[in-house]
């Protein structure tokens, strides 16, 4: 997952370079940097995390921050209350603070924060993994928020943006299973929330999904541009997700670890696909390009179902046992034969077998439920279905769809199921429904 990897990647640095203060490590290997150090039980519960900014640990497991300035965290990214982290049950940011740095408390098990309104900036990873933390009071005084500030908080339900938020990174509640609820302050002006789902004001931007919402089914509004990194990430209910035409970028991560999602369709206007996009979707069996050129991130991880599959030297890692489809010579293509996943080349609208509507070579039951869905959704002015999903379902030729579409799918398909021949659905419409 990229998250580990970006920290690996800004550990290695800072020990190349020495200077920045840096993201946090494992629990592995922080277990390893602490061996190296002898066991002191004398160490005192106390020290400096910043220039003008100290901490304190009390016999009441609360964790203190105070002074004046940034907090900036010790190399490798262990901060000096590591030898305590397991005990810390409470952590306050006092008044004159300004910045909680990267990583300072990843991984702790507290339940309870308290963080001063002057409180500007939150450093990636600084509450990461916190898995017991249910509530959570972001600081008036909040500008910034960085990647993956509050990943993994699994009791984390709701969370309101403060007034003055101008800046949110990829992935701030990637993996929050319990979050069914984003709000944001009516007075920001850079940001909105609509049903609960983290927008920038002008809507060009899906940044962040309450990924504890049991909705299996989501239709990303028309206008947004850009499904900003780790939006979608962690996600076990989302079976289907609608990316509008209006969509040209997919970031980092954006639907990680989705593992119920089974069918995602790509339009044709998105231009980019970021790295792993679409990795760990242990349900997907199929991902559909309708245009040619879309710009894949060249890695294995971007689109697969399986960490790993095969044994000994034909193990592979990243792996997709699913169904791309795209155009011949599409970058679709490119992709699914350099990473030796399955192909199979998409047709115009007049040579897609009718009755497909999820365009996966085969008629089922859930073709008439999209269908269905769809018949809903137009019926509170909503459209999500391209061209292609739209004539594949109207096979009475109407130009219409309905409740009689979504039944004459599912009777074609009671027809195969019981052995029917007829492997046309449109002729088979016109001799048994018409006739």
């Amino acid at each position: 997952m990229k998250v580990k990897k970006e920290i690996a990647a800004v550990m290695a640095f800072s020990i190349f370079c020495g200077a920045l203060p840096t993201i946090g490590v494992s629990v592995s290997d922080r277990s390893i940097i602490a061996s190296a150090a002898e066991d002191d039980s004398d160490a005192p519960k106390s020290g400096k995390c910043g220039e003008n900014v100290t901490w304190i640990f009390d016999d009441n497991g609360t964790l203190t921050i105070s002074g004046t300035g940034p907090m900036q965290t010790t190399p490798f990214g262990i901060p000096e209350w590591e030898e305590w982290r397991s005990d810390i049950k409470k952590v306050v940011i006092e008044d004159g603070v300004t910045a909680i740095s990267t990583t300072a408390f990843n991984d702790c098990p507290m339940s309870e924060i308290e963080i001063a309104d002057s409180v500007e900036s939150i450093g990636r990873f600084a509450f990461g993994n916190c898995i017991f933390l249910a509530e959570l009071v972001l600081p008036e005084g909040l500008k910034e928020i960085s990647r993956y500030a509050f990943t993994g908080c699994d009791l984390l339900t709701s969370v309101t943006i403060p007034e003055n938020v101008s800046v949110i990174d990829d992935g701030i509640f990637y993996g929050c299973m319990s979050l069914t609820e984003i709000d944001v302050n009516e007075k920001n002006k850079n940001y909105i929330s609509v049903d609960g789902v983290l927008y920038t004001k002008d809507m060009t931007q899906l940044v962040a999904y309450s990924v504890g919402k049991k909705s299996a089914e989501f239709v990303i509004p028309d206008g947004v541009k850009k499904i900003c990194g780790g939006t979608f990430g962690g996600s076990s209910s989302l079976t289907s997700v609608t990316i509008s035409d209006s969509v040209t970028t997919i970031g980092d991560e954006a639907f990680s670890g989705c593992s119920v999602l089974t069918l995602i369709t790509i339009p044709e206007n998105v231009a980019k696909i970021g790295e792993y996009a679409f990795s760990n979707c242990s349900s997907l069996e199929s991902i559909i390009f309708e245009s040619s050129d879309c710009n894949i991130y060249d890695g294995s991880y971007t689109i697969c179902n399986l960490k790993e599959f095969g044994t000994g030297d034909e193990k592979y890692t990243g792996y997709f046992d699913g169904t791309i489809y795209g155009h011949e010579g599409s970058t679709a293509q490119a992709y699914a034969e350099k990473y030796g996943r399955k192909f199979e080349v998409i047709g115009e609208v007049s040579e897609l077998m009718y009755g497909d509507v999820d365009e996966d070579g085969k008629i089922a039951a859930s073709d008439a439920a999209l269908t269905l869905t769809e018949y809903a959704n137009l019926a509170s002015g909503k459209e999500s279905f391209t061209e292609v999903q739209f004539n594949a379902c109207d096979v009475n030729g109407d130009s219409k769809i309905a409740a009689d579409d979504a039944a004459n799918i599912l009777s074609y398909y009671a027809y195969l199921a019981a052995n029917g021949t007829e492997k046309d659905m449109k002729k088979w419409y016109e001799s048994v429904i018409i006739n």
